[in-house]
């Protein structure tokens, strides 16, 4: 295969039914399929009906939304809670509970009906509002959380308290006080993640970008490795791992940033990406942003 450069981008030679063996020999909007004789094969884009089978290009998944007779290529983190649809080779979690979803705008959803079915719904978050209410003066104190669980799509508003999942932990802050676990829906995490999904979902990368045997070199991937937004999801992601993890890195001082949580910050503690999650994290204590 060869390429020429256009606008600074390597533009493939090939096209539909070009010969291919990986999927680095065809173009960005193709996929590489077939047993014998393989052929390039362009992937459906957003709004376009698509196979299980196949897929969608990389900013979309194949779904059919509640009402809808066909599979159709739905954008990335687009749809709004309360919405149901069907996705044949999601993994759902049993029993039944909240779970991570890439096609809700929340990141979230539950499952219901039957087996391929669920519902955008928020994620859980925590009762109290604010770090500052996460802040306990004991280690092991209890931490509340609020949840949709409710089994009817009509429900699905319906919000439940779960108390003692988790507790409080004592981190390496400044104040003297243990902390419960951040969660994907307060409302801090959710304008970090949503303005991060936002900028990953536009990038124009095949989806194998990544993979080491079939994926290829991706500049928009770059773009946004090196930027302040991928260290922003991959550290917010990091912290919501456990209550441990939140913990550590709540209100670090700059000493601790650089010893004991180094890996944690890699350098990072001045970054624009401070001013998302040091404010997030530090949001009631005096500390100087970047």
């Amino acid at each position: 295969m060869t390429a020429t450069c256009e606008s600074n981008i390597c533009v493939a030679s090939t096209g539909d039914d070009s010969a291919c063996d990986t999927n680095k020999d065809c173009p960005l909007t193709h996929l590489c399929t077939g047993t014998r004789n393989k052929k390039c094969i362009a992937l459906p884009k957003t709004g376009e009906v698509c196979t299980d089978t196949v897929g969608c290009f990389s900013n979309a998944i194949c779904a059919m939304m509640d009402g809808d007779t066909d599979l159709k290529c739905t954008e990335l983190f687009s749809v709004e809670n309360g919405k149901v649809y069907t996705l044949a080779n999601e993994v759902r979690p049993t029993p039944a509970a909240v779970f991570a979803s890439n096609l809700c705008a929340d990141g979230h959803a539950f499952p219901i009906g039957a087996a391929t079915q669920s519902q955008c719904r928020p994620a859980n978050r925590n009762k109290a509002t604010g770090i500052k209410g996460l802040a306990k003066d004991e280690a092991g104190s209890e931490c509340t959380l609020i949840t949709r669980v409710a089994p009817e799509t009509e429900n699905w508003e319906t919000e439940s308290d779960v108390a003692n999942v988790d507790s409080s932990k004592c981190g390496f802050n400044k104040d003297e006080k243990s902390y419960c676990s951040v969660q994907f829906g307060d409302e801090d995490i959710l304008k970090i993640m949503r303005s991060s999904l936002e900028n990953k979902s536009k990038r124009m990368c095949h989806r194998e970008t990544g993979n080491p045997t079939e994926g290829s070199y991706c500049a928009d991937q770059k773009k946004f490795d090196a930027a302040d937004n991928a260290f922003q999801i991959y550290k917010t992601t990091g912290i919501l791992v456990s209550s441990q993890a939140s913990a550590n890195v709540i209100n670090n001082d700059r000493c601790v940033a650089e010893t004991i949580m180094a890996d944690f910050w890699q350098g990072n503690f001045d970054s624009a990406f401070t001013a998302g999650i040091i404010a997030v994290f530090s949001s009631f204590v005096a500390i100087t942003l970047f």
